[in-house]
């Protein structure tokens, strides 16, 4: 199911059997022989790295890891006829010493050069016959040299074994035929060889049952697979003799032609997690994501089941990012890990780890790599949509305002399509009573000679402070119910405010206002109720305020504990806190009576602190900035018309860093990768 680019950083794969026999070309036929097109070492090699073809006018095939280099070892057999003879006996003295130094040179040369050995051939005994000791003595050589005790089990070269085609034999026992033959089954006695060993037996490609030539996996299940084991098995051009189609030999079958799938798999693997996994963690894992399901749940048949390449290419379990030292260290789960952006760092962290790569690790440790930069994503209320920032124009939003002894109250709906809750009904006469709504924000104050007090319910806190508080804009002016009000106080809209006013302190033009807030993070009507508490308090000073002109001072106090400045993080990214001290200076004045003149200016200074270890490991003190700018007209053509101007730069980060440690992978040896980089948090541009 998945395109792979054919092994092509795989070593190289080792194709057993023998080559065409030029040396007996029937009479008539020139060189190379035709009728030898079907010779055993050229077909199991063509269904390894037969090369990929799509020419037209013939059929479109490749081997299975055709871009990967084979090395071909030609060994002289037996024919493997219906008539062969097998046995379930313990092998005899007489043979196996030549045999053990035979293969024991095959070994050693094939372990210096290949990563994977296809051995489509085996002995006629059965495994089941011979014991640990057995062959101790009579293949001593041989198994040390299969053995690669000298070599990390990383790099040992991985043998794959055709299981034996005795399945319909006449001259074989059920003994014989439930088990695997002697080559392929000796991990089964020497099982220091299990991990870097498959023995392979063979399904009928129609059915997907196993084929009725094939051995099964009986005693040998723990290291056992099973594939497909009927190919139309590609050949070199200069074999294609007219009519060939494709250059493909005539149908053959076997488990000689299922291992060489098992083999290439190996090889694609090996590619896929870009070499970064051991020879022994890839058979591991084509033996744990094999299809196990349903008839394929019979071990003694097909031993871990059904060569599942798709399965073996996506994670097994769930996956994770490393914050440890090693593979088996601190990590934490992938899908919990991101990084929230609040608006004020624009593209930072998106420009940061855009050409970065880092890896997750799923449950067998196996690595799957994503750009850094797809873990951030904007926080999730920040989208204002057209039709909230309409709605908020000339606030044609349902409000309502009363008085009951002395008190002062407000309230606003807010349409249910931003809020999954329940509708409301305020009742005490307000006339407030909107099944399809929610309660949008709702605030009550009240008057004592120059003093007043006030309280608010996911009320801005800004609406208290400033030009509104001087009387000089009013809500509505502009589509975004924020403008000329202090940005960070939007990161506590959605919570409480309680605020005092002292009116004419020294003259009847100056005032203090003083509030403290506590909420979450709002924009426009979404509001982000997943990014924490924060809360603070803010002073403001109006030396002279009133319609006509006025100028106020601000200075305040912001924490949040679980964010910064609207962004956060969570999971592998660890956890930020934030203490931001900020002060702003706001002032208008009428240009005439229907024209006034409004600036708004604001700057803050954020420390961070690292709450919970992860892959951000420290931050820089950060300095924001925002501002505003406009003009307000009323009475323009028409009595009751207003027109405004406003040019703003929302709130921003204009400096400051982030050191940023994560893993990009691991090496074949289990050690982790890490990489570091000082990330820049200043946005590459400003918005205006």
């Amino acid at each position: 199911h998945r395109e792979f680019d054919g092994g092509k950083i795989t070593e190289i794969i080792y194709a057993s059997g023998y080559t065409p026999n030029y040396d007996s070309c029937p009479s008539g036929y020139g060189e190379p022989c035709l009728a030898d097109v079907n010779r055993h070492g050229t077909t199991v090699g063509g269904v390894l790295v037969g090369r990929r073809q799509e020419a037209a006018g013939t059929v479109a095939m490749h081997g299975i890891a055709y871009g990967a280099r084979l090395a071909v070892y030609g060994i002289r057999l037996g024919s493997g006829s219906p008539e062969t003879v097998y046995s379930s006996a313990e092998i005899t003295d007489s043979e196996p010493s030549s045999a053990d130094s035979f293969f024991a040179t095959i070994f050693n040369w094939l372990n210096s050069k290949v990563a994977v050995a296809n051995m489509s051939f085996s002995r006629t005994n059965s495994i089941v016959g011979t014991g640990r000791e057995k062959l101790l003595r009579s293949f001593p050589t041989a198994i040390e040299a299969l053995k690669q005790t000298g070599t990390n089990r990383a790099d040992r070269t991985v043998y794959v074994w055709s299981a034996g085609n005795a399945g319909n034999s006449n001259f074989a026992s059920d003994t014989v035929k439930s088990n695997v033959l002697l080559y392929a089954g000796f991990p089964l006695r020497i099982t220091e060889l299990q991990g870097q060993f498959i023995a392979v037996v063979a399904v009928d490609t129609t059915t997907g049952e196993i084929a009725s030539y094939s051995n099964r996996c009986g005693l040998s299940k723990a290291f056992c697979l099973a594939a497909p084991g009927t190919v139309k098995a590609p050949v070199p051009d200069i074999l294609c003799g007219p009519g060939r189609m494709g250059c493909y030999a005539r149908s053959v079958s076997g488990t000689s032609y299922s291992a060489p799938l098992v083999a290439g798999g190996f090889a694609l693997l090996k590619q896929y997690y870009r070499g970064q996994l051991g020879s022994h963690e890839i058979v591991n894992r084509l033996l744990a994501t094999a299809n196990d399901d349903g008839i394929y749940a019979n071990e003694d048949i097909y031993g871990q089941g059904l060569l599942d390449l798709d399965a073996a290419t996506r994670p097994v379990g769930t996956t994770r990012l490393l914050t440890g030292e090693n593979l088996g260290g601190d990590s934490a789960q992938e899908k919990a890990s991101s990084i929230s952006l609040g608006p004020a760092f624009g593209d930072a962290f998106l420009k940061g780890f855009a050409s970065r790569n880092i890896a997750a690790f799923d449950d067998l440790n196996a690595p799957y790599f994503r750009s850094l930069d797809s873990y951030a994503q904007p926080v999730p209320a920040a989208s204002v949509t057209l039709s909230s920032r309409l709605s908020a124009l000339g606030n044609t939003q349902a409000v309502a305002s009363w008085s009951n002894h002395g008190f002062e109250f407000s309230a606003q709906a807010v349409p249910s399509e931003h809020e999954d809750t329940s509708s409301f009904d305020l009742g005490i006469g307000t006339g407030l009573n909107h099944s399809n709504s929610t309660l949008g924000m709702f605030s009550v104050s009240r008057q004592f000679g120059d003093r007043e007090a006030y309280l608010g319910f996911r009320t801005h806190p800004g609406w208290r402070l400033g030009l509104y508080g001087a009387g000089a804009l009013k809500k509505g002016t502009f589509s975004e119910d924020t403008a000329f009000t202090n940005p960070m106080l939007s990161l506590v809209r959605n919570g409480a405010t309680a605020g005092i006013s002292l009116n004419g302190v020294s003259s009847t033009d100056q005032n203090i206002r003083i509030a403290a807030f506590a909420g979450n993070s709002q924009y426009g009507d979404r509001r982000d109720d997943s990014s924490g508490q924060a809360h603070g308090a803010i002073v403001e000073y109006s030396p002279f305020s009133n319609q006509k002109s006025g100028l106020s001072v601000q200075a305040g106090w912001l924490q949040e504990p679980r964010g910064l400045v609207g962004s956060r993080t969570s999971g592998a990214f660890g956890g930020l806190g934030a203490n931001t001290g900020f002060a702003g200076l706001s002032a208008h004045t009428s240009i005439n009576k229907n024209w006034t003149l409004l600036a708004n200016l604001h700057g803050g200074l954020t420390r961070t602190s690292v709450k919970k270890l992860g892959m951000i490991t420290n931050i820089s003190p950060l300095r924001v900035s925002a501002f505003d700018l406009g003009l307000s007209g009323e009475g323009v053509v028409h009595r009751n018309d207003s027109l405004a101007i406003r040019v703003s730069q929302p709130l921003r980060v204009e400096s400051g860093s982030a050191d940023v440690r994560w893993i990009s992978g691991r090496t074949r040896y289990e050690e982790i990768n890490v990489e570091r980089q000082s990330l820049s948090l200043e946005p590459s541009g400003r918005q205006i």
